[in-house]
């Protein structure tokens, strides 16, 4: 098995956009191989990059406004988010991922990505996730281990 990277980016003062740090204190609770490590926090982008030379797999969870549903779950790979401009899929973190993801790759460090973006509800001063968000931790929980091929 690979190494993997399982990073949940987020601000737990803003509410809904704690979702991917939130999803990582849900997974610190299971059991996982060595080859897995967890991530979390507010983290800048070009902070990520030092750990892409490590990992060949990638996995970032984030809140995305992607103009859905509160809670609706969305997985991108970077092929995909590097298509688009962003009008229709921006995190509540700016363009910073997309210009990580691009540096990354022209400084040829770009591991595999596989993005879970989350339709925020309320990304507003706010120490808990909403309760549409809160519900769906299970599932990205789910999505995850079958992204990462871990079936505890």
């Amino acid at each position: 098995m690979e190494r993997i990277l399982v990073i949940g980016v987020g601000s737990v003062l803003r509410g809904d956009d704690g979702v991917g740090v939130r999803v990582i204190e849900e997974l610190q609770k299971k059991k996982f191989s060595p080859k897995i490590k967890l991530l979390s926090g507010d983290i800048s982008g070009l902070d990520l990059l030092k750990y892409f030379p490590e990992f060949p797999k990638v996995v970032i969870i984030d809140a995305v406004d992607m103009k859905l549903k509160p809670g609706d779950v969305k997985t991108f790979n970077f092929e995909q988010i590097k298509k688009s401009d962003f009008s229709d899929v921006v995190s509540t973190h700016g363009i910073k991922l997309l210009e990580t993801l691009t540096l990354a790759e022209k400084l040829k460090i770009l591991p595999e990505v596989t993005v879970i973006g989350i339709q925020p509800k309320n990304i507003a001063f706010n120490l808990d996730l909403t309760v549409e968000i809160k519900n769906k931790i299970p599932y990205i929980v789910k999505k995850i281990k079958k992204v990462i091929n871990e079936n505890n």
